[in-house]
């Protein structure tokens, strides 16, 4: 699933090839239906044909285009989503799901394999905003409002950092390099952080998501950028799909196991529990 670096790597590829752009016309593709939450195209087509983008922005790992008539399109690429920029009039792309046609004879196509990309329309961000906490490299993501959510948290540590409405943007990637990176073993209990690990944390999720973000991403199946390549921080990983290897730090085997479901890598001596 692109996480946060990705999400923003492609929101800064379409940021100047989409903004103030008039949307023209949309076209739907077969296997579009399950895009579009609780509406049906023709709200799309209404809310969004003849209209510009002023504006394109991120939350997490939602793409929030900002629309002229005040609506908001939100985007989630969910496990396999992509988007591309390509002239109008070319072929439809595998797994194609929607594409808007600009006034300049091109048009942004949302690419999905296993169809649980999402796309929303918003008249405010009001509610939007409710939904997820602040963005994991904002200012509001501090080690007051980490520790404001910790505190009374009984899974552990990589569980928390799942979860949308601590640490937005953060993924299963993520979580367990800024884990490794501060010290801290995944399997802890949140609320056993003290201030020192908690600081460390905070410091270490902003640290390895702007590392990432610098390196265009991590590529490990099915992400893309805008032009169609990998990322490269994948390269760098310091834990994430190194089992058995040696650890950057300590030179001890990375371990891996199951934490909610996800596969989660960590370094038993450098990440103690």
């Amino acid at each position: 699933m692109p996480e946060l670096p990705e999400v923003e790597t492609i929101k800064r590829d379409l940021e100047s090839k989409v903004k103030k752009r008039l949307i023209k016309s949309i076209n739907i593709f077969e296997g579009s239906e399950r895009l579009f939450i609780k509406k049906d195209i023709n709200f799309f087509s209404t809310a969004l044909i003849g209209n510009k983008i002023d504006c394109l922005s991120r939350h997490g790992k939602y793409l929030i285009f900002s629309i002229s008539n005040k609506k908001y399109l939100i985007v989630h690429l969910r496990m396999t989503g992509s988007i591309s920029i390509n002239p109008s009039n070319s072929p439809m792309a595998s797994y194609e799901k929607i594409r808007f046609n600009f006034d300049n004879n091109f048009s942004m196509s949302l690419m999905d394999i296993r169809k649980f990309a999402t796309i929303d329309i918003y008249s405010n961000l009001v509610n939007f905003n409710q939904r997820i906490g602040p963005d994991s490299i904002s200012h509001d993501f501090n080690p007051a409002f980490l520790k404001s959510k910790l505190v009374a948290r009984k899974s552990s540590i990589k569980s928390a950092l799942l979860d949308q409405s601590i640490a937005a943007g953060v993924g299963n990637i993520y979580a367990d390099e800024a884990c490794w990176d501060a010290g801290i073993n995944p399997l802890q209990k949140a609320f056993l952080l003290n201030d020192d690990e908690i600081n460390r944390l905070c410091a270490s999720i902003k640290n390895v998501l702007f590392e990432s973000i610098n390196n265009r991403g991590t590529t490990i199946n099915n992400y893309k950028d805008l032009l169609g390549n990998s990322g490269y921080h994948q390269t760098k990983v310091a834990v994430y799909g190194r089992v058995d290897k040696k650890c950057l730090r300590c030179s001890q085997k990375i371990i891996k196991t199951r934490v909610v479901g996800r596969s989660t890598f960590y370094c038993s001596k450098c990440q103690e529990l």
